[in-house]
């Protein structure tokens, strides 16, 4: 019986959800190379299907996973949306590693999901022009790439 929970339903599941967070990074990369409605729409899109599958693998909350508090780096809510917009609006440098140091409400699967869906689509586009809500986005989703690895 542990054997098929395990085969039939988590190790797929989670391997759907890893199939769809990659699927995401690669519309993200996308729409913040070449910004317009229809590279936001795949990517707004995209996240849906992102989260829907993270969500058959929350109830997974056990073992490893739980003692690296894995649910907590991928999608912590509330968004800390404040924290992003200094973070963006401010002076220090945006990367992978700044991005690693601050909390995981205003990373991962959360802050992307606040970055695409904050505003009208139009506003969205237009926000993008700035270089430092792009390495924001960009940061905040390969933050929670190596973790995928680990699950």
């Amino acid at each position: 019986m542990r054997a098929n929970i395990v085969d039939d339903i988590i190790i797929p599941s989670v391997t759907s959800f890893r199939e769809e967070a990659t699927i995401l990074h690669e519309k993200i990369t996308l729409f913040v190379a070449a910004p317009s409605i229809e590279s936001l729409d795949e990517a707004q899109l995209q996240w849906k299907k992102t989260a829907t599958a993270y969500g058959y693998v929350y109830a997974f909350n056990i073992g490893t996973v739980k003692d690296n508090f894995m649910h907590l780096k991928l999608y912590n809510w509330p968004t800390y949306t404040n924290a992003i917009e200094n973070r963006i609006n401010g002076n220090t440098e945006l990367n992978e590693e700044t991005i690693a140091k601050i909390s995981t409400p205003s990373k991962g699967i959360s802050s992307i999901e606040y970055l695409l869906f904050n505003s009208p689509n139009n506003d969205i586009i237009q926000n993008f022009a700035t270089e430092k809500r792009k390495q924001y986005f960009l940061s905040s989703q390969r933050n929670y790439k190596p973790m995928l690895r680990n699950w």
